[in-house]
């Protein structure tokens, strides 16, 4: 954690954070996504008044969003659910508690494989939608063919007619820019469109309203691995590339910052409209497989000796906190005094 917290001089997360927030200042209509509290909290702390001010005031203005939610983004097919339940808390409580916020939206691009369990789970943590991305391959490729990317997932529970969410799969793989387009990273501020670019990403774009249930929204997400360290850079390119179609309607697209909540919400509205039926999941995305005979399960059996300590001390986590709150409920304690004895424990758990 503080290796990718602290770590290259110039890729690093404190880095990303600090450009984004300098750069959100720039233009109202830019926007930004983060998820993992463990590195917003840890970055939160460090900031002056001033600083936190102005991060306060681009949440209002919905340019600074939370997704997910959780302290960290959890592992799915190792995890027990008491310790999902207890990491997403850590995290939820704290947005509640500074930004007077709760989440809706679930986020999960890089867990190897989805399991239902946390479908159920995240639909009973009052979230609409889920977006993910690593699934089998050859799902993957069904999925695109039938047009069924997006799907109501009901997973197994008392209640499945309640426990449902919207389930999208992401199109790209790890969130980059398609290879060869003029934008953001691909390109340096100062490029200009050359060629058939832009007729081959709008193309590129149409395409996708062939996999998706939507023939109106594509969700197209931008980044990559610390590729957000020179923010300012990419917002340039994004706003040059926004301002062309704005001046080139005859490519017939439309582009705008948005974020998966906002790109839910439209789809929502579009579906609403059409009374779109929607293709139904009550399963699991096990095992994840990234090409033929390349299955990502050795995870499962590795290292035994952390999963292990893991749960004895969420075991121990669990006592601790039940006898608490006996002691809660009898008047004796607050719960300030339950979360100030915990958290750390909390937070190492996580």
């Amino acid at each position: 954690m503080e290796e990718y917290y602290v770590g290259n001089l110039d890729k690093n997360v404190r880095r990303i954070l600090n450009e984004v927030v300098v750069s959100l200042q720039k233009n109202s209509k830019r926007r930004f996504v983060y998820v993992e509290q463990l590195y917003f909290q840890t970055w939160w702390n460090e900031q002056t008044q001033e600083t936190q001010r102005i991060v306060r005031k681009l949440i209002q203005n919905s340019q600074l969003e939370f997704l997910n939610g959780g302290y960290v983004m959890n592992d799915e097919g190792c995890t027990y659910y008491d310790d999902i339940i207890e990491q997403m808390t850590l995290g939820h409580r704290f947005i509640k508690s500074e930004f007077n916020q709760t989440l809706n939206i679930g986020w999960h691009i890089d867990p190897f494989g989805h399991s239902a369990p946390q479908a159920r789970l995240f639909s009973e943590m009052g979230f609409d939608a889920w977006l993910f991305e690593r699934i089998d391959y050859e799902e993957f490729e069904e999925g695109k063919e039938n047009g069924e990317l997006e799907m109501v997932w009901r997973p197994e529970s008392y209640n499945r007619e309640k426990n449902n969410l919207l389930a999208h799969v992401n199109f790209m793989k790890y969130y980059k820019a398609p290879f060869s387009y003029c934008i953001t990273v691909i390109c340096d501020p100062d490029s200009e469109f050359v060629h058939d670019r832009p007729s081959r990403y709008a193309e590129w774009i149409k395409n996708q309203l062939l996999y998706y249930p939507s023939k109106r929204h594509i969700l197209h997400q931008v980044g990559g691995d610390f590729e957000w360290y020179w923010s300012e850079k990419n917002y340039i390119n994004l706003d040059k590339f926004i301002e062309f179609y704005e001046k080139n309607p005859h490519y017939n697209i439309k582009l705008q910052y948005s974020t998966p909540r906002l790109y839910t919400q439209a789809i929502y509205e579009e579906f609403k409209a059409n009374k779109t039926t929607l293709p139904e999941k009550v399963d699991d995305f096990f095992p994840y497989r990234y090409e033929p005979n390349v299955y990502w399960t050795g995870y499962f059996t590795s290292k035994p000796h952390l999963k292990r300590s893991i749960r004895e001390a969420s075991s121990y986590l669990q006592s601790v906190k039940k006898l608490l709150s006996k002691f809660y409920f009898q008047g004796k304690i607050s719960f300030k005094d339950i979360d100030n004895s915990t958290h750390s424990f909390e937070t190492a758990l996580s």
